[in-house]
């Protein structure tokens, strides 16, 4: 039986940068405020962003951002942040942000550094194939660094996260404030940065805009985004 459904934010509840589809979105806060299973987030959005998610849901489930790196509680309004995070750790993470900084002022100027984040490093570009670029440069840079960190891209984004702040730790964390095994915890994802968190949980779901690598570990949905999310939060329902 699943008991919590996880949900992730770009590329399933939202498209970046594009109004999210109202039908959809208002039933998926229908179905979380009158029955189980409950929603709560998993995105590596920064924590306003997704905490303005929770409050727009009704979700009053934990709220990790940045991957794994912290967890919003609506019900207490607290910040928790992950205690694998070390000071060393931190200072490394300082120093890709200079060198993204130093990246984006001398080769990609129309890109824009995720200011508000703080345990991970993320560009945004609405041009996939700067994107791309950027994301090769960041796989390069960390090669160095000892699988500290992890790198994914979307199709308007590139994150370098720690390692032990990926989603797979991020859905651990989850599980672990609410009690809830993950066998009891289905999760959907889009992109890259989810596999790890798909791979754990006891119910996988893709909406179908889905990459390909998600698809092929996931129940893919025949809807899109948020019309994929409330399809599978319907079947969940049963």
């Amino acid at each position: 039986m699943i008991r919590l459904f996880v949900v992730d934010i770009d590329g399933c509840l939202t498209i970046p940068f594009t109004t999210p589809h109202w039908a959809s979105f208002s039933a998926i806060r229908e179905l979380n405020l009158t029955g189980e299973p409950k929603l709560a987030i998993l995105t590596g959005r920064p924590q306003p962003y997704a905490e303005c998610m929770a409050q727009m849901l009704g979700i009053e489930g934990p709220v990790v951002f940045e991957s794994g790196g912290g967890l919003f509680d609506p019900k207490t309004t607290m910040v928790h942040w992950n205690e694998a995070i070390t000071v060393d750790m931190m200072r490394r993470v300082a120093r890709i942000r200079e060198w993204a900084a130093q990246l984006i002022a001398t080769q990609f100027p129309s890109s824009m550094l995720e200011f508000a984040k703080h345990t991970d490093v993320g560009f945004v570009n609405q041009d996939y194939d700067i994107i791309m670029k950027i994301f090769a440069l960041c796989k390069e840079r960390v090669a160095c660094e000892d699988g500290l960190f992890e790198v994914h891209h979307t199709e308007i984004s590139v994150n370098v996260i720690l390692t032990v702040c990926n989603k797979g730790n991020g859905l651990k964390w989850i599980s672990k404030v609410t009690g809830i095994p993950l066998s009891e915890i289905a999760y959907i994802g889009d992109s890259s940065g989810d596999i790890s968190a798909l791979k754990l949980a006891g119910k996988a779901f893709a909406p179908s805009n889905a990459a390909p690598g998600v698809k092929a570990i996931a129940d893919v949905m025949s809807g899109a985004t948020s019309e994929g999310v409330l399809e599978a939060y319907r079947r969940l329902r049963g």
